[in-house]
């Protein structure tokens, strides 16, 4: 008796009592001389990168391969990629030179700063290059060819939309589009490597590496031009040849990354063996593709539009702590209606398994799904037919990517949303104004005992830790404007997955294809979940006492957290059984 008495002082009462004062004053200091240290390195780092880009970066200059023969003549336009520059492209140049169809063109190299602590703004730079092109067209007013390597190639499609929307200058001139090892989907190099995560990291601290950051898969430069190139390319009635060239050997690239480029008319997909994604440029490798490209024959018959009523798209992301099992069975509740007029279903579903709270509060953490989110609206998007609206059914943290996603990516729209245990904030459509506009019609699922939503997400939205997450699916959402694109049901009986109940399902998918192939009755369906006893009529005031004590309850836990630390006797054994009995009551 007297063992179990001590061990149970040894292991829950010693590490919560305080040490002595020598061993806190030790803590505090190494504390403090760790932080100075880590900043003296950091303050050093920051310091050299900018002075390396202030003085030793070189500039590189745009310039004439060869001016056009005359007023009439057309333009190639090349652009080099990341860390090159113009000189990089001239081997490019040469086989469109030696080509007799061009004898009279001009070839023009467009030069940018790419180094890799550029912070130039793609979306700026491809400004720049439509009102370079739009000058140069002025001097010679034939047809014009754009060729792109790497982020050249994003570079001169947002610039051919741009002057496609604004102008019209130059871009109804333009014959033909050339990727030379464009990342059209955007680039996972950092993920696949993690010093290349730590050198971003770095980067980002020093504030340098904007340009290549925003070629990442998710990021907003990627995922707009992707929404707006498919918009806007199908409607063209005379689109320019557009051609993909990669390298069996590139490591950043393939050709299932180009499916928004690929699949309209006039397009060319052609793979080099043996090519990187540097050696994609040398005229001994791509020679040959590169000419097939500049001579193909074009499809002038315009794009082909597909019934965009004969698919549901449907984007289905479930919530923290959860595999999305349901998920699949709503699926098939959807499908089963779909099926009844003949309508076929693409849904899709992230990739992620289980997210979990700690995961959740971190703000990195949400920040990379966001860009997995946006990357997977991209390729549902892009999947014929293009102009088929895209529904989604989110629940707890898949409805803070949803939102997040729509207020981020200002392209991004959706038919139909279905929120349960929404992670929003409470003004969150009201102050986006996005209900009736891009997003058309919602609906708001909330239970009466959600304590992730009433509880966690309370108290980070309190303390500041969370400006971006709320309790609109806890206490519902506030100012809704069109409030007949909103309807909200309320308070299922259970807790935070409660309203992906089986007897719920059937309605949520009744309310998706309201309109399509259903007819949906709200006073009918909530008399209906009342009589199923799946619908209370009030939260017990505990519950709403709780939420709204959340922040106090936080500054708590984290004053807790500090003492242990600092202050405790054993600091890592006492988090250590803070952690296990977080994880023994499934909280983490």
């Amino acid at each position: 008796m007297k063992n179990m008495v001590r061990l149970f002082l040894d292991y829950c009462v010693v590490p919560f009592q305080p040490a002595s004062t020598s061993v806190i004053v030790r803590r505090i200091r190494f504390v403090s001389l760790t932080t100075v240290a880590i900043f003296m390195l950091w303050l050093l780092g920051f310091g050299t990168v900018h002075l390396w880009v202030r003085y030793f970066n070189e500039r590189p200059q745009s310039r004439w391969y060869r001016e056009p023969a005359n007023q009439n003549s057309g333009i190639v336009i090349i652009v080099h990629g990341w860390t090159k520059g113009p000189e990089d492209m001239l081997e490019v140049a040469e086989i469109v030179k030696s080509n007799p169809n061009y004898d009279q063109d001009g070839i023009y190299l467009w030069a940018y700063e790419a180094d890799r602590f550029s912070n130039k703004d793609p979306v700026a730079l491809a400004h720049n290059l439509a009102s370079r092109i739009a000058e140069l067209h002025r001097e010679a007013s034939g047809d014009i060819v754009l060729i792109g390597h790497s982020l050249g190639g994003l570079v001169i499609r947002r610039a051919f939309l741009i002057d496609l929307d604004d102008t019209k200058q130059w871009s109804p001139s333009v014959r033909r589009i050339v990727l030379l090892a464009a990342p059209n989907r955007g680039t996972e190099a950092t993920s696949r490597s993690p010093w290349l995560w730590v050198g971003d990291g770095l980067a980002k601290s020093f504030r340098v590496g904007e340009l290549i950051r925003s070629v990442y898969r998710g990021a907003p430069f990627i995922v707009d031009l992707r929404i707006d190139w498919i918009k806007r390319f199908q409607k063209l009635k005379n689109p320019p040849l557009v051609a993909q060239i990669v390298g069996s050997k590139d490591n950043l690239v393939s050709s299932s990354d180009s499916i928004d480029v690929l699949q309209f008319p006039n397009s060319i997909d052609r793979h080099l063996a043996n090519s990187t994604h540097e050696s994609i440029v040398r005229k001994d490798e791509a020679g040959v593709y590169i000419r097939e490209a500049l001579v193909a024959q074009r499809d002038d018959r315009g794009t082909q539009m597909a019934d965009r009523n004969s698919v549901l798209k449907l984007l289905l992301v479930h919530g923290i702590r959860d595999y999305g099992e349901r998920f699949d069975q709503i699926r098939d509740a959807v499908k089963a209606l779909a099926i009844q007029r003949n309508i076929s279903l693409q849904a899709s579903s992230p990739r992620y398994k289980y997210f979990s709270a700690l995961q959740f509060i971190n703000p990195l953490s949400r920040w990379h799904k966001i860009y997995e989110f946006a990357d997977l609206y991209t390729e549902m998007l892009a999947t014929p037919p293009v102009d088929a609206p895209i529904y989604f059914v989110g629940h707890s943290f898949g409805t803070y990517l949803m939102g997040k996603s729509t207020e981020y990516y200002k392209s991004m729209e959706f038919d139909r949303v279905y929120l349960a245990g929404s992670v929003l904030r409470e003004d969150f459509f009201a102050k986006h104004n996005l209900l009736g506009n891009r997003i058309k019609w919602v609906r708001n699922d909330i239970a009466a005992k959600d304590w992730p939503v009433g509880i966690l997400c309370s108290g980070l939205d309190g303390l500041g830790l969370a400006e971006d997450v709320g309790t609109g699916g806890f206490n519902g959402f506030s100012g809704i404007v069109r409030e007949d694109r909103y309807e909200e049901f309320r308070l299922f009986d259970g807790g935070h997955g409660e309203a992906l109940t089986l007897t719920n399902r059937p309605t949520i998918a009744a309310w998706l294809l309201q309109g399509r192939i259903s007819s949906f009755d709200h006073t009918q369906v909530k008399e209906m979940l009342v009589r199923a006893k799946v619908l209370v009529q009030s939260r017990a005031y505990l519950w709403e006492l709780t939420s709204r004590a959340a922040p106090g309850l936080f500054v708590a836990f984290i004053a807790l957290i500090t003492y242990l630390l600092l202050i405790g006797k054993r600091p890592f054994v006492a988090l250590g059984e803070i952690l296990f009995v977080m994880w023994f009551l499934n909280i983490i």
